[in-house]
C-alpha cells in the first residue's frame, strides 16, 4: 500500500507547474492533467465534508429544537 501511495505522490508532484522544465515532453500532458484532476478531487472532497458537517449540525439542531418544544409543552 505504501508503494502505491509513494507512486501517486511522485506522479502528483511531477505534474506541478513549477516542474515544467524538468518534465519529459512525453509525460507533459498526462502528468499535468493528473495534477489538475487530483486538485479537483481534493476540492470536491472538502466540499462534501463541509456539506456532511452542515447536515449533521442541522440534524442536531432539529433534535434540540424538538426537545425544547417537548419541555415547553410539558409545562
Amino acid at each position: 500500500m505504501w508503494r502505491w501511495f509513494i507512486i501517486v505522490m511522485a506522479l502528483y508532484a511531477g505534474g506541478h507547474p513549477a516542474l515544467d522544465a524538468y518534465r519529459p515532453a512525453a509525460f507533459e500532458r498526462s502528468l499535468r492533467e493528473f495534477h489538475r484532476d487530483m486538485n479537483r478531487l481534493a476540492e470536491q472532497g472538502m466540499q462534501a465534508a463541509v456539506g456532511l458537517d452542515q447536515a449533521r449540525a442541522l440534524r442536531q439542531f432539529a433534535t434540540l429544537s424538538d426537545q425544547f418544544q417537548a419541555m415547553l409543552s410539558a409545562r
